[in-house]
C-alpha cells in the first residue's frame, strides 16, 4: 500500500510542479486518525515558503486514486 500511496502522491506532485522531497508515510497510532499519514505538506512548506495546509489542499485536490483501495483522503491539523 505504501508503494501505491507514493505513486499517487508523486503523480499529484508532477501536476503541481512540486519537487520530490524526502517525505514519508506512517501507519497512524490510532484508528480514528485513519490508516496512514504523510509529512509531505510539511516538508514542502519549508521549500515552497507556503502554508502546509494550502499545500496539502493542492495535493489532495490533484490526487487520482482507486476508490476501491482508498475510501477517503483528509487533511488533519497543520497539513498531515
Amino acid at each position: 500500500m505504501k508503494t501505491y500511496l507514493q505513486k499517487i502522491l508523486s503523480e499529484s506532485f508532477k501536476k503541481l510542479n512540486y519537487t520530490q522531497s524526502n517525505f514519508h508515510f506512517d501507519k497512524t497510532k490510532e484508528e480514528k486518525f485513519g490508516d496512514f499519514s504523510t509529512n509531505a505538506a510539511l516538508v514542502l512548506a519549508k521549500e515552497l515558503k507556503s502554508p502546509p495546509r494550502k499545500i496539502a489542499e493542492d495535493i489532495v485536490n490533484n490526487l487520482e486514486f482507486d476508490k476501491d483501495l482508498i475510501s477517503k483522503v483528509e487533511i488533519a491539523g497543520a497539513g498531515f
